[in-house]
């Protein structure tokens, strides 16, 4: 499904000349469905998933190719967007492979949760980037169990780190919002375009989560779609693998996907709104 199905979602409807070159703010690829934490309120909702397991690296590759076919420039491309991208037996091969892409690129990140340590393998590579950073999460001693020695590693191998507090009080964002329940009825087109324009993730982090081949406009959209969630028709991301669609065509599709004023899955989302409650960060399923 596109959102080209949706015409009310966008600005306007025009069409991208073959000399115009589209740059991608930002773009989260997600190498693995797995994660080894179980956090309640996390965004793509991994923990509800079910038959997880990593995203296959042929699929990786060739989603890179068609994206960077129809898009000049990516201003931060983060290899995560769901799972702990750590586990992925995939992730040294995929980085490999973005390293062709680094002219493209202004800059590169991995989130990761502080709980596996990357092998010297994985940070040969990580230290081939010009510009990567690793940004690791601390959820606390009982959460985020290998911390330290995670950030010891990367720093031993010369890789920019970022040591990120996530706890009540210095969370980024305040905290973490609770996304879970669908909303039903679903809001009119007028609501979902007012959710759509005050959440943070559609408006301050813009981020085009790259699942399996499909561009997806956040996280949550994403869960929507892996947990089925929402009506077919409202399940709304672009196909990067259509081979009914040429190049010129999908460029046309990645104009509008990102132009978009909102989607029909906002609809159906509680939102990120800075007026909404925060909650602490990885609270763990099972755990009282």
């Amino acid at each position: 499904m596109s959102p080209m199905t949706f015409p009310g979602c966008f600005k306007n409807d025009r069409s991208v000349s073959k000399m115009e070159k589209i740059t991608l703010g930002r773009v989260a690829v997600m190498v693995t469905e797995r994660c080894n934490l179980r956090c309640r309120l996390c965004a793509p909702m991994t923990p509800y998933w079910t038959n997880t397991h990593d995203i296959p690296l042929e699929r990786l590759e060739q989603a890179m190719e068609e994206l960077f076919a129809i898009a000049k420039k990516v201003g931060k491309f983060s290899v995560g967007g769901g799972g702990e991208p750590f586990l992925s037996k995939t992730l040294f091969g995929f980085l490999e492979q973005l390293l062709q892409y680094q002219d493209r690129v202004d800059k590169f990140d991995i989130v990761t949760n502080g709980t596996v340590i990357p092998d010297e393998h994985l940070l040969s590579v990580l230290a081939k980037f010009d510009d990567m950073k690793v940004i690791v999460d601390d959820y606390g001693a009982g959460v985020s169990v290998n911390f330290e020695r995670t950030c010891q590693a990367l720093e031993g191998a010369g890789i920019p780190t970022e040591r990120r507090k996530n706890n009540a009080d210095t969370s980024h964002y305040d905290g973490w919002f609770d996304m879970l329940e669908v909303v039903d009825p679903p809001r009119t087109e007028e609501q979902a375009k007012e959710i759509f324009d005050q959440c943070i993730f559609s408006r301050d982090l813009r981020c085009n989560v790259v699942y399996d081949g499909k561009i997806f406009p956040c996280s949550r959209a994403l869960a929507f779609h892996r947990l089925e969630q929402v009506p077919k028709e409202k399940d709304v991301y672009m196909d990067l693998f259509a081979q009914e669609k040429t190049a010129e065509e999908k460029r046309d599709e990645l104009l509008r996907h990102i132009g978009a004023e909102f989607f029909p899955v906002c609809a159906y989302c509680q939102g990120g709104l800075r007026s909404h409650q925060r909650h602490v960060p990885a609270e763990q399923l099972g755990r009282t």
